[in-house]
């Protein structure tokens, strides 16, 4: 992944090497791209200009400007996330995407 500067601000890219682009509102939406704009945009203390994924296998930018809104959801998100933890809630999530991928099948009882 990288992060260019600029005199506008900053530019956040997510190298991809999936054969199919995520769609721009799912990319608006997308938790990993909303975390990444928090972060790198406290962290240099700019504005985050574009943020995106770039995907190798087609060599093509495919990026977003978030909005306050969209950036306080993110936040508003992380939020629950620690207050689940804290609150030692850690429920599954089942459904076929999620299960597909997860590290954990083989020692869930919801599978």
């Amino acid at each position: 992944d990288r992060v260019d500067s600029t005199d506008d601000g900053l530019i956040i890219y997510d190298y991809k090497t999936s054969k199919s682009r995520t769609s721009r509102p799912n990319l608006r939406k997308d938790f990993q791209i909303g975390l990444y704009h928090l972060g790198v945009s406290q962290k240099y203390g700019k504005p985050v200009q574009s943020i995106g994924h770039w995907y190798l296998r087609m060599d093509q930018e495919w990026m977003v400007e978030l909005t306050e809104e969209e950036v306080e959801a993110v936040v508003e998100r992380v939020k629950a996330v620690i207050a689940g933890v804290e609150a030692g809630e850690f429920g599954a999530v089942p459904g076929y995407r999620q299960c597909m991928y997860c590290d954990y099948q083989e020692l869930c009882d919801v599978r």
